[in-house]
């Protein structure tokens, strides 16, 4: 069975908005998409976000897709669709159910550092060897700006 891309984003050194970070990424990739649909998988997450009247047909045909498998809760919002991914046991079988369940599209997945650097060495998530990785990081004193940065490890 074909699965869907996968980008595996993290923040480092709290700059706190990794996951606004990793939805901007979605929402601009869902512009650029064909019409394909994008998933943002955000660990951590509260337990559910509440779905928006305008929703694209991609975004609710794999919120439909991802509460068929139960995988949910999900919710269609604008041009991607959001699932919650609990960081416990299982979490990298969820995480393939969902990249599966969406096997036309593509995953942005928010981890945590330490998830983070599992998803993007496990194989059955990136068969084809590609996994985009996005990291937001403070920079700390050695850096002349204070503000966070972005980066993409590819």
């Amino acid at each position: 069975m074909g699965a869907a891309g996968l980008i595996a984003c993290t923040e480092v050194g709290s700059p706190g908005d990794g996951a606004a970070a990793a939805a901007a990424l979605a929402v601009a990739l869902a512009q650029k998409n064909d019409g394909r649909c994008v998933v943002l998988a955000e660990a951590g997450a509260p337990a559910r976000r509440r779905p928006t009247l305008l929703s694209s047909a991609s975004a609710r045909a794999a919120e439909d897709r991802l509460e068929d498998r139960d995988l949910g809760p999900a919710a269609a919002r604008g041009r991607v669709c959001w699932v919650g991914l609990a960081v416990e046991d299982g979490w990298l079988k969820r995480l393939r159910e969902i990249c599966e369940a969406v096997a036309d599209g593509l995953v942005v997945a928010h981890l945590p550092a330490e998830a983070w650097r599992r998803a993007i060495d496990d194989a059955s998530l990136t068969p084809r060897g590609r996994c985009s990785a996005p990291i937001r990081a403070r920079t700390g004193r050695w850096w002349r700006s204070r503000s966070p940065i972005c980066s993409v490890a590819a």
